[in-house]
């Protein structure tokens, strides 16, 4: 028969990334672990020190973040060759000296300690800290700290909050959802142009953190514009020569100064990295309202739409040919987008216009071309829920229908997929996630730095739960936005958005927001080609998107939970507690309970069940 692997020092292992660098993390709550099981246990809670925390002889823990008492003298006093481990509060890229990294520490009212590495392979990396009581680590490294003679004893910690109703959580690794294809994000000019503020070492920092298949966010497939996005530094097009319908004038110039190397860095990180293109517009020529960036249509003269689709995959072989690993194009971001001639970079279609352009003209310039195999064609990627208008025309038609891949959903459009999974029953359609909700920038929405209006932990939580609402309603893969964006999150048309890592190119300080934090504890556990599983019980209901959701139960809970079965057989199931008190968790698996825990307040948690094993 069947059980899950059996050991007896279960240990719970928090790790937390700081610019690239693994690092313990506490955690505040407790955990009772049931004998017999080794249940992995992540947990991200926003303020706190990275510290490895393990079961006791009792089977539980608990952590705090004390207010420090003021720091006696004796801080800035350096000491060679001495490592602070762990108790990280941040880390400073490319501070100039152990001085300065000491007065960073002495304007951080919780910072007791530091410690300045100028490793090679790391400088310079100043790492302020709560204290200095972990061990000396200092192997082959060239670093220098400083920490206070006499670090005062904290204040007890105060009682924890009365823990909320206990949520009880089952899942069945018999009950199979959609296969899961990865996650990713969207390169643009304006995250080059962010991360190009570092230094050699803190940009490959930043990468590491994204890409990075064992430490990172894992990402194995992201998004890529097809000449200018939103997020480009301006407009431009793959071939700006007009009446050039033979598209004999297509390159990549533009895209070789910072979009190719952008991906090319990812690639270095992460060989196995894949990507898809979208265009925000055709060249300017080739619209309705011809020089007419944003908005209007796509030409309804024959030759024109010839050409386009000669450009898109010529396009598709040019990226191919740079070494690209681009495997999918959609015809068009958001083709609701179909307004009076604007600034930035769009263009309108209809669903008859989306139909008879694959039908007619994409797909079958597609195969002259000889890239069917080789590039899939996703119809568009919507960020409204109408099926009828912009969907069913293509999907009722065999000879449009033939050549698709699958579909983009972004914000409402996830509501559609109830309907499109009614219409292609019988095809074999992808559904994807295409654009995280971006907000309004770090100043309005996802941001903690001075000025923020929203805390950044609090647009983390809501990440956390619209990627759930997606991923229940039947996604194979989810995308975040901008990955990088600068501190004003400013696109080439001066509105700002979020980025799960912002870059503050004045100070060259990088910060991770909650929004990364809620990728990874999907990211880092769910493998490409794990199975979404049925979890019944406590799993909260699924968060709507633009007033749109395609999940069975739908509104609005504090707590939300999903599970996945990856290809070795690990069971990962993520959960989180948005209330403001502590929460009773008691989590079961094909009928066994496996592990009961306390939730820490406003905490994001990924739970992992070994493989099961066959027993003679």
């Amino acid at each position: 028969m069947w059980v899950l692997a059996p050991t007896h020092s279960p240990v719970v292992l928090l790790l937390g990334l700081v610019g690239g660098v693994v690092r313990p993390q506490a955690v505040e709550g407790r955990v009772e672990a049931l004998a017999g099981n080794s249940v992995g246990w992540r947990c991200s809670v926003e303020g706190n020190t990275w510290v490895d925390r393990t079961l006791g002889a009792t089977g539980t823990t608990a952590g705090t973040t004390p207010t420090r008492p003021p720091r006696p003298d004796g801080l800035c006093t350096p000491i060679k060759d001495r490592n602070c481990y762990g108790n990280d509060l941040n880390r400073l890229d490319n501070v100039s000296d152990a001085s300065a990294c000491c007065a960073a520490c002495q304007s951080n009212s919780r910072c007791f300690a530091w410690t300045y590495d100028t490793t090679p392979v790391h400088s310079p990396y100043c790492f302020l800290k709560s204290n200095c009581n972990g061990p000396n680590k200092n192997q082959g490294l060239v670093v220098v700290s400083g920490f206070a003679t006499a670090p005062p004893s904290p204040p007890a910690p105060p009682p924890p909050a009365p823990a909320g109703v206990q949520l009880n959580i089952s899942v069945s690794t018999t009950a199979h959802g959609q296969t899961m294809e990865g996650f990713g994000g969207c390169f643009n000019e304006k995250g080059w142009d962010a991360l190009a503020a570092l230094n050699a070492s803190a940009q490959a920092g930043v990468m590491r953190a994204l890409f990075d298949p064992t430490t990172g966010l894992k990402y194995n497939k992201c998004r890529m514009p097809i000449g200018a996005s939103d997020f480009a530094d301006d407009y431009y097009s793959l071939d700006d020569t007009a009446n050039d319908t033979a598209i004999q004038h297509l390159n990549l110039t533009r895209d070789r100064e910072k979009l190719i190397p952008y991906i090319k860095a990812a690639m270095a990180v992460q060989p196995d990295l894949r990507v898809w293109g979208s265009p925000w517009t055709a060249p300017v020529w080739m619209k309705q309202t011809a020089g007419c960036v944003g908005g209007s249509t796509l030409s309804t003269d024959t030759s024109i739409r010839a050409a386009y689709a000669l450009y898109l995959a010529r396009a598709a072989k040019a990226y191919r040919a740079e070494g690209l690993a681009l495997e999918d194009l959609a015809i068009q971001n958001e083709p609701n987008q179909n307004s009076a001639c604007g600034a930035y970079p769009k263009m309108g279609w209809s669903g008859d216009d989306l139909h008879t352009f694959l039908r007619d003209h994409l797909g079958p310039t597609f195969a002259s071309e000889g890239i069917t195999d080789q590039v899939g064609i996703f119809l568009a990627t919507f960020p409204v829920n109408d099926f009828a208008g912009f969907v069913n025309a293509t999907l009722a038609d065999p000879a449009a229908a033939k050549y698709l891949s699958g579909i983009g959903l972004q914000y409402g459009g996830v509501g559609m997929v109830p309907s499109i999974r009614s219409a292609a029953t019988g095809q074999s359609l992808r559904l994807w996630e295409t654009e995280t909700p971006c907000g309004g920038g770090r100043a309005r929405d996802c941001g903690n730095g001075p000025g923020t209006r929203n805390n950044s932990w609090a647009w983390g939580e809501s990440q956390f739960a619209i990627m759930r609402s997606f991923i229940e309603s039947g996604v194979s893969l989810y995308s975040q936005w901008n990955m990088i964006l600068d501190q004003t999150g400013s696109s080439g048309w001066e509105w700002a958005q979020c980025s799960p890592v912002t870059i503050d190119t004045h100070a060259q300080t990088v910060t991770y927001e909650g929004s990364f934090w809620a990728t990874k504890h999907y990211s880092f556990y769910v493998a490409p080609g794990a199975v979404r599983l049925l979890a019944t019980g406590d799993t909260g209901a699924c968060e709507s998107v633009n007033g749109a959701c395609g999940c069975a139960a739908c509104g609005h809970s504090t707590y939300q939970a999903t599970s996945f079965l990856n290809p070795d057989g690990e069971v990962v199931v993520v959960v989180l507690n948005g209330d403001s008190a502590e929460r009773p968790l008691q989590l079961s698996v094909d009928g066994k309970v496996h592990t009961t825990v306390v939730l820490p307040a406003h905490s994001m948690n990924t739970f992992t069940i070994p493989p099961a094993v066959s027993v003679d």
